[in-house]
């Protein structure tokens, strides 16, 4: 038994009303995790990145590349959330939405790591 279940068991509202809202604070929670990584990770790295030598670093912050890795921070909220939440249909539908979401932000971490390392292996020339 899931926990929406137990709350639409314990009050008066439809089973329906308790997963809408339930979606709506999973999505809510996921976004201002969000926007916390992303303020907190990219203002990391590119403190980290200035103290260093390196260009190759500077590289990587210049392709977005913690940001994208801070986009699956929503994600992961969503898909844990999900399993103690839904069950059946919905939780299948989200998981994946989640592993599909995960694909497609995962390839979009590797192709600026490559457009990093292309653009660092271009300097040499």
């Amino acid at each position: 038994m899931t926990i929406i279940n137990k709350i639409t068991e314990a009050s008066s509202l439809p089973y329906e009303a308790v997963t809408t809202l339930a979606l709506v604070a999973i999505i809510l929670l996921s976004w201002i995790a969000y926007k916390i990584a992303c303020v907190s990770v990219v203002k990391w790295a590119k403190k980290l990145t200035n103290t260093t030598k390196n260009d190759w670093d500077d590289t990587l912050h210049s392709q977005g590349v913690f940001k994208k890795i801070a986009m699956l921070i929503p994600v992961v909220i969503i898909y844990f959330c999900s399993t103690k939440l839904f069950e059946d249909q919905m939780l299948s539908t989200i998981t994946s939405f989640c592993q599909v979401y995960i694909a497609v932000v995962t390839t979009l971490v590797i192709f600026s790591i490559l457009n990093a390392v292309n653009e660092i292996y271009s300097g040499y020339e």
